[in-house]
């Protein structure tokens, strides 16, 4: 009699711990689900010293590298520099102005995103006033599978927190999605959460190189130029090598913001780091 309790009791606590282990792994994030929302691939903060990542959005918590720095610095588990063209996912290649009205439609956006590079349309429209939004990852074969909407907000509250804000909503296949649909006040907090994601860009500026680490450089100590007026962000990808080299990266002014490229042997800038 006494073996038979303990078995059962046995079978009891095995099954308890099989329920767990589901339901635990049932409210863990699903990587899958996230990564309808090409954004979620991009970690929350930009990298910062020794494999970490920045403490906060605080212009003043930033970390600067140059190119080859970044290349070899140590990332946090999991993680990677992005090439030029998956960070194409936060910023279209082309130039997207704050201060101007935007009203266009564009085709042949080249973007890699799960490790596939594909060419998609996109819509975008602002009124001038620092936010601009977009409708982006339009397959122009129909297989809306990464379409996701952009809401782009430069905000300079203060030399701290000077930020561009990308808040996004995957809609994949969604019929009726409009540009004025996007617009409305609540539409980025409708639908379900993991479709949802935020980034947060300080506009730390750059590092000249002055002082600091060889290669890398903390925000204190260093000569950091164009803060909170600017941010600068490395790509993986050399734009072209000689004398004088450079490497793709991103870049956000309080006019504008764009994927370009900069002097990857002398200036220090952010990164932000993408699953690998």
């Amino acid at each position: 009699m006494r073996r038979s309790i303990n078995s059962t009791l046995f079978i009891t606590l095995l099954i308890s711990v099989l329920m767990a282990s589901c339901s635990n792994s049932a409210v863990q994030p699903d990587d899958k689900a996230k990564s309808k929302n090409p954004l979620s691939a991009f970690a929350e903060y930009d990298l910062g010293m020794n494999g970490t990542f920045a403490k906060s959005h605080r212009t003043d918590d930033q970390t600067y590298f140059k190119w080859k720095s970044a290349l070899d610095a140590q990332l946090p588990e999991g993680y990677r520099i992005p090439t030029f063209k998956e960070m194409c996912v936060i910023l279209p290649a082309r130039q997207l102005f704050w201060p101007r009205p935007t009203d266009l439609k564009t085709t042949g956006e080249e973007v890699t995103i799960e490790g596939k590079e594909g060419s998609y349309a996109a819509e975008y429209y602002g009124k001038g006033d620092k936010v601009i939004y977009a409708i982006r990852f339009i397959d122009e074969k129909g297989d809306n599978q990464h379409r996701t909407a952009f809401k782009y907000e430069f905000k300079d509250e203060g030399s701290l927190n000077a930020r561009m804000v990308v808040t996004t909503r995957y809609i994949g296949n969604v019929p009726g999605i409009t540009m004025e649909k996007v617009m409305a006040a609540n539409f980025f907090e409708e639908g379900a959460k993991e479709n949802i994601v935020t980034r947060i860009f300080p506009l730390a500026g750059y590092s000249d190189g002055l002082s600091g680490h060889e290669g890398h450089y903390s925000n204190v100590g260093s000569k950091v130029v164009d803060g909170t007026h600017k941010g600068y962000w490395w790509s993986a990808t050399l734009h072209h090598e000689g004398e004088d080299p450079m490497a793709y990266s991103m870049q956000v002014t309080k006019l504008s913001a764009q994927m370009s490229w900069d002097r990857s042997d002398v200036i220090a800038q952010m990164v932000r780091p993408i699953r690998k």
